[in-house]
């Protein structure tokens, strides 16, 4: 979220002229949020829908009804309006104000706010094919959009839509040394429709590792699909915070024909101990900031579950302290690729 701003704080003030009774609220950023919506609207029934597993499990520890999974629309449950949270980047804002749309009533109000550094000024055109806007309220560095549906009837069941997530998937081939990888991208995954630069140096240089694998912050599975493609009888595990991202790389590996557990985490808190490998070119973003986290827990995190002899194999941006914090914890750490910009190190328990 962008310095000083709170979109959470003008939804909040707000929230009174939201008509309905049962509202959903998609993408709110955390639990705390959740409940200052909570604190400002008391007799709203609330539902949270979110498409990440950290946050899901924030919200379900604070007791809150939350909907969390790659697509949000089932049977013929209908809300009487939505307050959606903008997600970053607008193939992924369409993505969800589409299922938003397929989750509330016809014609239903559907407010989406943001901070103004996000994007939020341009989303009413961005977004026109879903929503009508009718008016906006400006503070707290943001921006809330008052808005409805421009569905005015009832719209498809998901079984009547077969594969909802049909026209949004795209397939691409990606080349590596061991052949051909179809690749799943759909709206907002990370490399969704390349391969990122750090992404390609790990391939040219991914090891064959066997035994037990697992692929933090798998994206759409483009690794996860090499590593199979490289071993024998590797036991595969795809491990992503974002559920969309979760999806695309089952569909991945289903079209290579590789099995595999695809699930949603954080880090490595949902994997188990005595690994054989774990793979990763780890986030070190939270929205524009640096964020040296991510890359610190999967070092630690990796370390408590590899076994003996079991290696980390990484790709990291140079300017991060990834190198240090290796080497001050396992047997040995290689650098075995880098240029000005990105690294690749293999590490031994």
């Amino acid at each position: 979220m962008s310095a000083g701003a709170d979109p959470v704080g003008l939804a909040a003030a707000w929230l009174d002229g939201l008509g309905g009774a049962r509202v959903l609220v998609a993408e709110p950023p955390d639990a705390p949020s959740a409940a200052r919506l909570v604190q400002a609207a008391p007799n709203r029934e609330m539902e949270f829908a979110t498409t990440w597993w950290p946050v899901a499990r924030e919200l379900r520890s604070a007791g809150m009804p939350t909907l969390a999974a790659h697509w949000w629309p089932a049977g013929d449950a209908r809300f009487d309006a939505a307050l959606v949270f903008l997600p970053k980047g607008w193939d992924r804002a369409a993505y969800t104000v589409e299922m938003v749309v397929r989750t509330v009533s016809p014609g239903a109000p559907i407010w989406v706010v943001g901070a103004k550094r996000a994007g939020i000024e341009s989303a009413g055109s961005h977004l026109r094919e879903w929503l009508d806007v009718e008016s906006a309220e400006v503070g707290r560095h943001s921006r809330l959009l008052r808005a409805r549906s421009r569905l005015g009837a009832p719209v498809a069941s998901p079984a009547e839509l077969g594969d909802p997530l049909a026209t949004f998937e795209r397939w691409r081939g990606v080349e590596t040394r061991w052949g051909r990888v179809p690749v799943c991208d759909l709206p907002g995954v990370f490399g969704a429709g390349r391969v990122d630069d750090g992404t390609a140096m790990l391939l040219e240089v991914l090891p064959e590792l066997g035994g037990r694998v697992v692929d933090v912050g798998c994206g759409g599975g483009v690794i996860g699909a090499t590593v199979a493609r490289a071993a024998i009888g590797c036991e595969l595990r795809l491990i992503d915070a974002d559920l969309v991202a979760v999806e695309a790389a089952r569909r991945t590996l289903r079209a290579s024909g590789t099995p595999a557990t695809v699930e949603g985490g954080d880090v490595l808190v949902t994997a188990p101990v005595g690994l054989d490998a774990v793979v990763s070119n780890p986030p070190f973003h939270t929205g524009v900031a640096t964020d040296y986290g991510p890359g610190r827990r999967l070092v630690a995190e990796a370390h408590e579950r590899l076994r003996d002899g079991g290696r980390l194999v990484v790709v990291v941006n140079r300017f991060l302290d990834t190198l240090a914090q290796v080497s001050s914890r396992y047997r040995s750490a290689e650098v075995v690729r880098e240029d000005p910009r990105y690294r690749v190190i293999v590490a031994e328990r």
